[in-house]
């Protein structure tokens, strides 16, 4: 895949990340009602997987580059920290939270699956 069609690809991903993220906050409104910590929950695992596309981009860049390996390792182990500390921050807040954490990392499991089956 070639960097322009990546960009555009990462696009819809994105689009289709707060589209998911808007359904899911719709359906636990019918579940739960308004509760602030869900939200803040789906709201904090969509931005870390935000986070940890682009970082992956530049992790993948900087390997194919070869040049600044150090900054690829760097920034491959720090995605796993945002996600722990991410995670333990919802932890400590509510279950509620850790479990919309939970669901909102699933987002870019769900959004690049229907714009892999949209453009197959």
């Amino acid at each position: 895949m070639n960097r322009e069609k990546f960009t555009r690809e990462k696009w819809k991903i994105f689009f289709y990340m707060v589209v998911y993220s808007l359904l899911c906050e719709a359906f636990s409104l019918f579940v739960f009602g308004f509760d602030w910590r869900f939200t803040f929950g789906l709201i904090m695992g969509i931005c870390a997987v935000t986070v940890n596309l682009t970082a992956l981009e530049k992790v993948v860049d900087c390997a194919i580059d070869g040049k600044q390996i150090w900054l690829a390792f760097l920034l491959h182990m720090g995605r796993f920290l945002l996600f722990g500390v991410t995670g333990y921050l919802c932890y400590r807040i509510d279950i509620i939270a850790l479990a919309a954490y939970g669901i909102g990392v699933l987002g870019l499991t769900v959004a690049s699956v229907i714009t892999y089956v949209k453009e197959g």
